[in-house]
């Protein structure tokens, strides 16, 4: 047994067999709970919602659409009807990287419905995509750039005229990274 622990540890003219010895100034103490300098929870971080709007239910309950786009160009700050939402909190300067879902129905098929991830409290907003038939789907991704604190990512969606138009299935997920693409941090 002593011979094993002795080669186990290293100790006397054994080689270790398990390297224990990594630690071994205050700075590496330290940087062994970090990760390149970011505790565990400064990596990363991951938030979802599911709205309760569903098809999928019995019965059914999907949201009315309710919010008319305007012809292009939108004005600044133009906001389309709020479906769902997610809050992340960012312990330090980062992005957030958003998706999003939904199902749209619609009573004619011109009637074109379309949808853009926000960044709620800015006008940062994903670019717009649309779509068109009596059942679609919408999927917005866009990457937030975002200072530290909690920020709240909104899937919002339109339509293009009057008619009756809902919404059901929607869920959008947000996950923090506080490093670009090169691993510097913003």
């Amino acid at each position: 047994m002593a011979s094993f622990l002795a080669r186990l540890g290293g100790l006397g003219s054994h080689p270790p067999v398990v390297n224990a010895k990594t630690a071994q100034t205050a700075l590496q103490a330290n940087n062994a709970n970090t990760v390149g300098g970011y505790l565990p929870a400064g990596l990363i971080r991951a938030s979802s919602a599911v709205g309760t709007a569903r098809y999928d239910t019995d019965p059914m309950n999907p949201i009315d659409l309710t919010v008319v786009i305007p012809p292009p160009p939108f004005p600044s700050g133009f906001t389309l009807q709020s479906i769902v939402e997610v809050t992340i909190t960012a312990p330090s300067a980062g992005y957030i990287l958003a998706n999003g879902q939904l199902q749209a129905t619609a009573d004619g098929a011109e009637n074109v419905r379309g949808g853009r991830l926000r960044l709620a409290g800015t006008n940062t907003v994903s670019p717009g995509i649309s779509c068109m038939g009596n059942v679609c789907s919408i999927a917005p991704v866009y990457l937030f750039t975002v200072g530290a604190g909690t920020h709240t990512v909104i899937l919002e969606l339109g339509k293009t005229d009057a008619g009756n138009a809902q919404v059901g299935d929607a869920a959008v997920t947000a996950l923090f990274i506080p490093f670009d693409g090169t691993g510097q941090p913003l």
